[in-house]
C-alpha cells in the first residue's frame, strides 16, 4: 500500500475553480444553448444549439469529475493530464475567437483562466509522474464494466478527434448546413469530448475502484444529458434515423455507469 501523501493547496484550488467554471459553463450550454452560442461565437441555429447541448454534457462531466476528485485529490492524479489537456484546448479555441471579428474583452477572462488551469494542472500532473498506483490484476476483456468504459472511451475519444479536425470535411458540411461560423462548434465539441474519452480510457482497468469514481460519475452525468439532448433532437427538424442508434448507446452507457456507481457504493459500505 502506498503511504498517504499530502495534497498541495494549489491542487485543491485548481480542481475547485476548474470544476466550478466548467460546471457553470456546461449548465449554460445545456439550459440556454442559443444564448451561449451567441455569447461564444456570435452564431446560432437549431443544429448548432443541439451541438451546444451535446458539448455541454461533456463540459459538465469534466467539471463534475474535477469537483468529485476534490475529496481525495492525491488519489486522482491520473485524471490531471486529461483535465489540463481540456483546459488547453478550450483556451486555444477561445483565443481563436478573440483573433476574429467576434472579439470581446470579457472573453480574455476565459482565455486567462483556461491558461492558468492548463499550466497548473499540467504542473501538478508532472509532479506525480514518479508516483505509482497500487498494482491491480488486469481485467478480462469479457468483464462488462471494463467493456462499458472501454467502449465509451473509444467512441468519445475517436469522435472527439474527428470533431476537433472539423475544419476539414466535417467543418465544411457544418458550414453548408448551419451557416458561416458553425464549423467552430464542431471543433469546440471535440475539445471536450477528446479529453473526456482519454480520462475514461485511464480508468478502464479499475472501474470499481475508488480512484475511478470521479470519472464514472462524469460518464454517468454526461450520458444522462446526451440521452435527453439526443431525444430532443429527434423530435425536431434535425432528426435522423442513425441518431436512434447513438441514443441507445448513450442510454446503455448511462445505465452501465449507474450500475458501476451502485456497485462501488455497496463495496464501500461492506
Amino acid at each position: 500500500m502506498m503511504p498517504p501523501t499530502s495534497t498541495p493547496p494549489a491542487l485543491r484550488w485548481l480542481l475547485g475553480s476548474y470544476g466550478i467554471g466548467l460546471t457553470a459553463g456546461g449548465i449554460a450550454l445545456i439550459a440556454a444553448p442559443d444564448w451561449a452560442n451567441r455569447m461564444e461565437a456570435g452564431v446560432t441555429g437549431t443544429f448548432v444549439e443541439h451541438l451546444a447541448q451535446s458539448r455541454g454534457a461533456a463540459v459538465l462531466a469534466l467539471g463534475v469529475i474535477a469537483l468529485a476528485a476534490l475529496r481525495r485529490p492525491e488519489r486522482h492524479r491520473r485524471l490531471l493530464p486529461g483535465l489540463a489537456w481540456s483546459a488547453a484546448l478550450l483556451g486555444g479555441l477561445f483565443l481563436m475567437v478573440q483573433l476574429s471579428p467576434q472579439t470581446t474583452p470579457c472573453r480574455w477572462i476565459a482565455v486567462l483562466f483556461c491558461s492558468l488551469w492548463a499550466a497548473g494542472l499540467a504542473w501538478q500532473a508532472g509532479r506525480s509522474m514518479g508516483e505509482q498506483d497500487a498494482p491491480m490484476s488486469p481485467p478480462r476483456l469479457t468483464e462488462p464494466g471494463h467493456m462499458l468504459i472501454l467502449s465509451f472511451a473509444l467512441w468519445t475519444g475517436i469522435t472527439g478527434l474527428l470533431w476537433l479536425v472539423a475544419p476539414g470535411p466535417l467543418g465544411s458540411k457544418l458550414e453548408a448546413l448551419a451557416g458561416p461560423g458553425a464549423g467552430y462548434f464542431a471543433a469546440a465539441r471535440g475539445a471536450v469530448d477528446l479529453p473526456l474519452g482519454w480520462i475514461a480510457w485511464t480508468v478502464r482497468d479499475r472501474v470499481l475502484s475508488a480512484a475511478a469514481r470521479p470519472a464514472i460519475i462524469g460518464i454517468f452525468v454526461a450520458n444522462i444529458i446526451l440521452s435527453i439532448a439526443g431525444l430532443i433532437a429527434q423530435l425536431e427538424s434535425i432528426a435522423t434515423p442513425s441518431r436512434w442508434l447513438i441514443e441507445l448507446l448513450h442510454i446503455g452507457w448511462m445505465a452501465g455507469a449507474g450500475a458501476l456507481l451502485w456497485q462501488g457504493s455497496k463495496s464501500d459500505n461492506s
